[in-house]
C-alpha cells in the first residue's frame, strides 16, 4: 500500500516535468521560428498596395542589417528655386505631372542639375531624414567598389573567372564566368526577375533569405543557360556574386567597404544600413 501511494504521488511531479519540458521546447521554437515567419510574411506582402510604403521605410526593422556611418563632413548641395512643369509628354500624349506622381504613389522626388538642388519633395509619410530602402540603386555603389578593388590590385583582371576567387562556385552555373560579364549582367545565368510572379527566382530568393538561408548558398543552385557575354539579362543575383567577390578580396563586409571607400568620402549626411543574411554576410 505504501508503494502504491508513492507511485501515485510521483505521477503529478512527472506530469509537471513533462509539461515544463513541452513549454520550454515550444518557447525556444517560438523564439527561433516566429521572427522568420514574420519575415516571410513581410516578403510575401512586400508590394501590397496598403503596405508597400511602410515596408520600404522599415526594411531594417524586419531583416538583419549592418550599419554604414555618415560622413563627419557632410556635403550640402546649393539650392535654387525651381517649379516642376505641370505636364509631360510620352508616346505623343501629354499627361498631368501631379496626377502621375499620385498615381505611382511617389514618396520622394529630387531634381539635381549641375550640382545644384532644384527640387525636393516627399509624400506618403516620407521625409528627407527618413531612411528608405534603395533597392537596385545600391548596384551602382557595388560596381564602383569592384572598380576600386581592381584599381587597388585586389582583383588581377576583370576578365578573370569569378571562380578564381570564389572557389566554392566551381561546380555551379557561375563556374568560369568572367567578372566583366557579371558586371554587365551578361552572366548567362537562368533567372526569372519577375516580381509579380510568386514562383519567380527573385521571389524565391527573398523568401529563402527571410527563412534564414545563406545568400552564399542560394546562387549555387542556379544554372547557366547562355554563353557568358553573349546576352544581357537583368539578374540581381549577379550583384550578389559581386558582393561576395568584394568581401573575398578585401576581407571586409560590403557595408564597411562602402562606408570607407565611398559613403564618407562623398559626404553622405546620414547613416545608412546594408541588409545582410542571418550569418551577417
Amino acid at each position: 500500500k505504501l508503494l502504491s501511494n508513492q507511485c501515485s504521488s510521483s505521477r503529478p511531479a512527472m506530469l509537471n516535468k513533462i509539461l515544463i519540458g513541452i513549454f520550454i521546447a515550444v518557447f525556444f521554437a517560438a523564439v527561433i521560428y516566429i521572427p522568420k515567419a514574420i519575415r516571410v510574411y513581410n516578403v510575401v506582402h512586400l508590394f501590397d498596395e496598403d503596405k508597400i510604403v511602410k515596408n520600404f521605410m522599415n526594411m531594417n526593422k524586419v531583416f538583419p542589417t549592418t550599419p554604414i556611418m555618415a560622413s563627419d563632413k557632410p556635403h550640402l548641395f546649393p539650392t535654387k528655386a525651381f517649379d516642376l512643369p505641370l505636364s509631360y509628354s510620352m508616346d505623343g500624349k501629354d499627361y498631368d505631372l501631379a496626377d502621375a506622381l499620385d498615381y505611382f504613389k511617389t514618396d520622394g522626388l529630387i531634381v539635381l542639375h549641375d550640382g545644384t538642388l532644384l527640387y525636393e519633395n516627399y509624400w506618403q509619410g516620407n521625409s528627407k531624414d527618413q531612411q528608405h530602402i534603395s533597392w537596385s540603386m545600391a548596384k551602382s555603389f557595388l560596381s564602383a567598389l569592384i572598380g576600386i578593388a581592381y584599381h587597388d590590385g585586389l582583383i588581377d583582371d576583370l576578365s578573370d573567372p569569378i571562380t578564381k576567387y570564389l572557389k566554392d562556385f566551381n561546380d555551379t552555373g557561375y563556374a568560369n564566368v568572367p567578372i566583366k560579364d557579371i558586371l554587365q549582367m551578361s552572366s548567362g545565368i537562368i533567372f526569372n526577375e519577375d516580381y509579380a510572379d510568386y514562383n519567380s527566382d527573385i521571389n524565391k530568393f527573398a523568401r529563402a533569405l527571410a527563412q534564414g538561408t545563406s545568400m552564399r548558398d542560394f546562387p549555387k543552385n542556379l544554372k547557366n543557360g547562355k554563353a557568358p557575354g553573349t546576352f544581357n539579362h537583368y539578374v540581381s543575383i549577379d550583384t550578389q556574386m559581386l558582393a561576395m567577390l568584394l568581401e573575398e578580396v578585401t576581407g571586409q563586409p560590403v557595408a564597411k567597404n562602402l562606408e570607407e571607400k565611398i559613403w564618407t568620402k562623398i559626404g553622405m549626411e546620414h547613416d545608412a544600413y546594408y541588409m545582410v543574411d542571418d550569418t551577417g554576410a
